[in-house]
């Protein structure tokens, strides 16, 4: 009897005890992800997509479809520059997160103590008690949801602000309560630019360069910022809004002291980064950014849901449990109307994710979604979440 050589054999033995533990790609999972994702974009057959999959903390398989520029026929790739829009709120959030662990923060400190121009926001509840950081975070400060403009008389000075941090604190005190704090939850960008500025005061550091040597370049997320250097230019994508069919692709806004949403919805990223931050959530191993220790802490906080108990915000990080399986992803996603989408989801049981950038909006795609029925699929058996054991159980 012919008998193999014994280090074919060890060969497929680990190949085959790879297969058992999901760590090895499946090349039909990945061919099938393939056709959904140009079966969607040609919906419209407009913009571009930049997709990757991460698999036990490896950017293992990647798609480009389209364009990121139109005119000049510049493909979707792994390396395209898109604005994130509201999946930045997950840097915001461990910057919180990572405040705290270093002892310069409390969850539960009451934001007006770094921002005091809060008390004279409006339609204020006098008998609630200060809004907390953590309740900015999970969206439980009752703060309206976007960011107009200054009080009358300051505009002048808000057209001479040279930092985020000067506009922003002249802002604030025309934003509005829209519920009693701490007593429903209400999704709030301008919530989160009253945390980035709390964070920025108490770190008595700018937020964008926080962010970036506390965050970002530990990551090795080198091509992450809140504005696009001009040297990366050619692989930004313009934005391509589809309730405009004749509008010409427009560049992003490249202006960060003048970025309102700034900690809300302001950094620019590419498929490979954010792969390296993907990792870093699913897996820690960067104490210079959190513990792993804090990492999973925060997991376990406090994560306020809308009434079918669909979506979840917690510190972060939000929850969306997919209505056409059990698969609850851990992530965020975004848009901006004037044509960008993004979604990054992950599932920290089953050591997956999935990451969508796309510059077109406002079509018959539906990406968001697409995104959660791609992941169901790649872990069909897998619940989701953060992996972590139950604290308890009812």
């Amino acid at each position: 009897m012919h008998r193999r050589p014994a280090w074919i054999a060890a060969i497929i033995l680990l190949f085959a005890l790879a297969v058992a533990h999901g760590s090895t790609p499946s090349t039909r999972s990945f061919n099938e992800v393939r056709e959904l994702l140009e079966q969607e974009w040609a919906k419209d057959g407009r913009g571009g997509l930049s997709v990757g999959i991460v698999e036990q903390g490896e950017l293992v398989w990647t798609h480009g479809i389209g364009f990121i520029d139109e005119a000049a026929k510049r493909p979707a790739t792994r390396e395209s520059i898109y604005p994130i829009a509201s999946t930045t709120k997950m840097v915001t959030g461990i910057a919180l997160l990572q405040l705290v662990e270093r002892g310069m923060v409390h969850l539960s400190d009451p934001a007006e103590k770094y921002v005091p121009e809060m008390l004279q926001m409006q339609n204020p509840y006098p008998w609630a008690p200060p809004v907390t950081l953590i309740q900015l975070a999970t969206m439980t400060a009752g703060v309206q949801g976007g960011v107009g403009g200054p009080p009358a008389g300051k505009e002048a000075a808000l057209a001479a602000a040279t930092t985020w941090e000067d506009g922003i604190a002249l802002i604030i005190p025309a934003f509005k309560y829209v519920a009693e704090p701490g007593t429903a939850r209400r999704y709030s960008n301008a919530g989160y630019s009253i945390l980035g500025l709390a964070l920025s005061r108490a770190a008595k550091r700018p937020f964008a360069e926080y962010v970036r040597t506390e965050i970002l370049e530990p990551l090795g997320m080198r091509r992450s910022d809140f504005t696009c250097p001009p040297e990366l230019r050619l692989q930004l994508a313009l934005g391509y809004s589809l309730k405009k069919p004749d509008a010409p692709g427009q560049m992003p806004w490249l202006k960060p002291e003048k970025d309102w949403l700034q900690p809300a919805a302001g950094l620019f990223t590419d498929v490979g980064d954010l792969a390296k931050l993907m990792r870093f959530q699913m897996s820690g191993g960067h104490e210079r950014v959190l513990s792993d220790k804090a990492l999973q802490a925060s997991y376990q906080l406090l994560v306020p849901t809308n009434a079918n108990l669909q979506y979840g915000d917690g510190v972060g990080y939000a929850v969306v449990r997919d209505p056409d399986a059990k698969l609850v992803a851990v992530g965020h996603g975004g848009y901006f109307p004037d044509g960008f989408v993004s979604s990054y989801e992950f599932d920290g049981t089953g050591k997956t994710g999935v990451i969508l950038l796309g510059n077109s909006y406002g079509g018959r795609a539906s990406y968001k979604p697409l995104v959660r029925r791609i992941l169901a699929l790649l872990n069909p058996a897998s619940p989701g979440g953060s992996g972590l054991a139950e604290l308890e159980q009812h």
